[in-house]
């Protein structure tokens, strides 16, 4: 279920390019537009913008069977929490 690029050069382009720009972009339409606004809505915009990321990625890419992790002991291993044995 890969990308076509190699991971780190993908890796290198989202950190390089694709981030720093995102970043400059956000700054001068989003949050120049905020100068005036209290604190709270400069902390609250953010976490939208965050949040609307979030859901276009989920959007874009919702027929992939998201991936869970095995246990670190397995998937039979017991835990019991406030007994002594």
């Amino acid at each position: 279920m890969g990308g076509e690029w190699p991971a780190p050069l993908a890796l290198a382009f989202v950190l390089l390019i694709v981030s720093p720009s995102l970043g400059i972009l956000l700054q001068t339409i989003v949050m120049k537009g905020l100068e005036g606004t209290s604190e709270t809505t400069k902390l609250v915009i953010p976490i939208a913008v965050m949040l609307a990321f979030i859901g276009i990625t989920n959007w874009v890419w919702q027929d992939f069977e998201s991936r869970i992790p095995e246990p670190f002991f397995g998937r039979d291993s017991k835990w019991e929490l406030g007994t002594h044995s």
